[in-house]
């Protein structure tokens, strides 16, 4: 701040821009014309329009541009005027839905070449859903049509009002089509299909993609318990309940005076331990209270408005030292500060991220696990460290989530990232929630599921998605309609919460006292202590059970029909089997917990601790020789072995990136690796790979190995004519395909 439903689809409707069709809505078993995609098309000339400034147009190019060739659009080129009589232009929609129920959105629109992206807002029946962002066109093009939201409508008849928002645009139509059809991109799981045939994340109709399919894998595999035990909860309640969060202190008493309730998350700020605050007399005591916070039980979250580390005012009104962190009020320059890391400013940002480890080290020593949420809103330009757009933002982040991981051992902290941009994104390894922060006008408690959806396309639907910061809380019983599934909320300080208009009583009386809202008293009593006080140092982090690898070089594994250990998440699992199998001969172990993680993604560093169990190579004294691989980590000893086998190597710039996910295309060259490791180089003859769609899109470096391994049956397509060589491999998908892979080999029965 301080800057789905039922098993019959509704009849897909499409209110377009045609002039031609006589009505503005037509149900699809009177529709006079189908496309190809069976959608019923009525032209924008249908639209109603009000307010100044917005008007039809027919195929009328705007200003200079020569490249649109549409049949027409509604116009919102048109600046806003101050004062003005009349309402800022919009145009509204009746479309007809012969059932109620979830749609999806979606808008053809027309963006002139280099004019970049704009946002627009919506209302359904006169209720607002959020900000919709319409993406430029691709290069050379000025037409796109994207799916902007879900929608809740009644059945029979509803409106659909677009408002101008921002920048210049032209809406050509508007299409709706049932939210729980199932989607053309849909893949099944990775291994799935041959060995049952489900999917893997099967869709239910609620939310983005149904079932919630997050891993609860933190970034950093060193975390302390009570990190993993935090993320654990988030885990088990997401696509449940909300988690409620309020900001300070006092705004979170105020919460139990007005509602009866304490929010379950306290959140705050480290702004007052910048050090050029402190310099000008800045002191703060939110340590102090978020240690409290936890004693009583309480989830805290942290932001920080970091002060710039110099170039700031001094007591000068209207440039005073402490609006140091708004861009327009500090001359200091990050990316230079970047660029130049033997600067004076490269190491004042060092001096800044080495003090507020400092306040961090006090939480850990309390051990208390904080919600960490740095760099925020940086994509707003608002805040200094987001003034020079997205690469040197990211390089920030980067570098501090190294220098408080790996230099000051912070393992408390859960990495929560704040945008929704896929060019701003640091990167999964560094992530471990995704999260936006959110006003909506006063009074607006839409569940601004199109933000949602964004986020959790950003990340896959791999990640936790959360509310970091809002105005109005969105109402709970529309959260669940719409299946905008937020991890948390909280909600800002002062107006946003007190005023009686950006949440009034009876709202805030209704949230906190909502079965779908998660209160302080409501949090597990042993919240932090699910692990007994310790991690499980296994498989995802890492110490092999007896600190012993297996001892299987160049004997085979027995297939012992009986089953002497198992974990309580694989029941009815696809892969059930053959974890158990390789649970029993010492190839896999657990998260923890009794608890296995089927459907989390794999990393690196786990990925070659199985493969070195899996063929037996001995652990290697670690080297050094990847600069983000510590030599006393879980996984060092593995990782040296198969890098000295050639089987796993790093990167150019001399690190492994240990948390990163595999693909299914790199899986496949791992296991190409380990066969000619072992001496098995298959004679491949015949393209295994042609029969998938896309074959193209596999990496060349990868290609011949996708064919070898298709070729030797030791991995599958998701389906029958997709690869998916860019998707996730799972952690139980990764053991199917080493079990596999053992069997190949002549190393275990099969």
């Amino acid at each position: 701040m301080m800057g789905m439903l039922g098993s019959a689809h509704p009849a897909t409707v499409v209110a377009d821009a045609s002039s031609t069709v006589p009505d503005a809505v037509i149900n699809i078993e009177d529709a006079p014309s189908v496309d190809p995609t069976n959608n019923i098309t009525v032209t924008y000339a249908k639209a109603v329009l009000e307010g100044y400034g917005v008007e039809k147009r027919g195929s009328i190019n705007e200003d200079e541009d020569t490249l649109y060739d549409g049949e027409g659009y509604i116009s919102y080129f048109f600046d806003e005027i101050a004062n003005a009589t009349e309402p800022i232009g919009s145009a509204t929609f009746t479309v007809d839905a012969a059932e109620a129920g979830l749609y999806e959105l979606s808008l053809g629109y027309y963006i002139p070449e280099g004019y970049g992206d704009k946002v627009t807002s919506i209302q359904i029946n006169g209720a607002g859903t959020g900000e919709l962002t319409l993406d430029a066109p691709a290069a050379g093009t000025v037409r796109a049509e994207k799916m902007v939201s879900k929608v809740l409508l009644d059945a029979g008849s509803n409106t659909i009002q677009i408002m101008r928002g921002w920048g210049y645009y032209g809406i050509e139509h508007i299409r709706l089509e049932p939210a729980n059809a199932p989607a053309s991109s849909n893949k099944l799981g990775a291994e799935n299909s041959s060995m049952s045939g489900e999917d893997s994340i099967r869709n239910s109709g609620r939310g983005y993609s149904g079932e919630a399919h997050k891993t609860d894998t933190l970034t950093n595999p060193e975390v302390t318990a009570e990190a993993r035990a935090l993320m654990d909860y988030l885990v088990s309640q997401y696509g449940k309940k909300i988690i409620s969060g309020q900001q300070t202190l006092e705004d979170v008493e105020w919460i139990k005076e007005q509602t009866g309730k304490y929010p379950a998350i306290f959140s705050t700020d480290l702004m007052d331990y910048s050090p050029s605050r402190v310099a000008n007399g800045a002191s703060s005591t939110e340590v102090e209270k978020m240690i409290e916070w936890s004693k009583r039980g309480g989830i805290v979250s942290l932001c920080w408005h970091w002060n710039a580390p110099k170039g700031i005012g001094g007591n000068e009104p209207g440039n005073e030292w402490w609006r140091g962190f708004y861009t327009d009020f500090t001359t200091f320059d990050v990316e230079y500060a970047l660029t130049h890391p033997d600067s004076e400013d490269y190491q004042l940002l060092i001096r800044d991220i080495d003090a507020i480890a400092v306040q961090l080290k006090r939480l850990q020593d309390a051990n208390v696990p904080v919600l960490w949420r740095p760099l925020h809103e940086a994509e707003g330009a608002w805040f200094w460290w987001g003034a020079k757009g997205p690469e040197p933002t990211k390089q920030l982040y980067r570098l501090m989530y190294d220098r408080l991981t790996h230099e000051h051992k912070l393992n408390n902290l859960i990495w929560v990232w704040n945008s929704e941009r896929k060019d701003w994104y640091p990167g999964d390894d560094v992530v471990d929630i995704v999260s936006l922060d959110i006003y909506n006008p006063a009074g607006d408690y839409n569940p601004s599921i199109a933000k949602y959806e964004a986020l959790v396309s950003l990340v896959n639907n791999k990640k936790l998605v959360a509310l970091a910061e809002n105005g109005p809380i969105p109402d709970p019983d529309i959260l669940q309609e719409y299946g905008a599934d937020w991890s948390f909320f909280s909600t800002w300080t002062g107006e946003y919460i007190r005023d009686g208009k950006t949440n009034t009583i009876d709202h805030l009386k209704k949230v906190y006292q909502h079965d779908y809202v998660i209160t302080l008293d409501e949090l597990p009593a042993n919240l932090y202590s699910n692990f007994d006080g310790k991690a499980d140092h296994r498989e995802s982090t890492g110490e092999i059970e007896g600190n012993e690898q297996n001892e299987h070089a160049g004997d085979s594994y027995g297939s012992s029909s009986e089953i002497q250990n198992s974990f309580t998440d694989i029941e009815g699992h696809w892969a059930k089997s053959d974890i158990e199998l390789m649970l029993n001969q010492k190839v896999v172990f657990g998260i923890g917990n009794g608890q296995f993680a089927p459907n989390h993604p794999i990393t690196r560093a786990e990925i070659s601790v199985l493969i070195a169990r899996a063929i037996g190579l001995d652990s290697q004294p670690a080297t050094g020789r990847f600069s983000d691989v510590a030599k006393t980590s879980w996984y060092a000893g593995a990782i040296e072995a198969v890098s000295e086998t050639g089987i796993v190597g790093g990167y150019a710039d001399g690190t492994f990136q240990p948390n990163a996910q595999v693909t299914r295309e790199q899986m496949a060259v791992l296991i190409a690796r380990t066969m000619a490791y072992t001496g098995h180089n298959p004679a491949v003859t015949g393209n295994s790979l042609a029969r998938f769609a896309d074959n193209s899109s596999v990496s060349p470096w990868a290609t011949a190995d996708v064919n070898e391994v298709l070729a030797s049956g030791l991995i599958h397509g998701v389906s029958t004519d997709l690869f998916a060589p860019k998707e996730m491999v799972d952690r139980a998908q990764a053991v199917v395909m080493i079990k596999r892979l053992l069997v190949y080999l002549n190393l275990m029965n099969s």
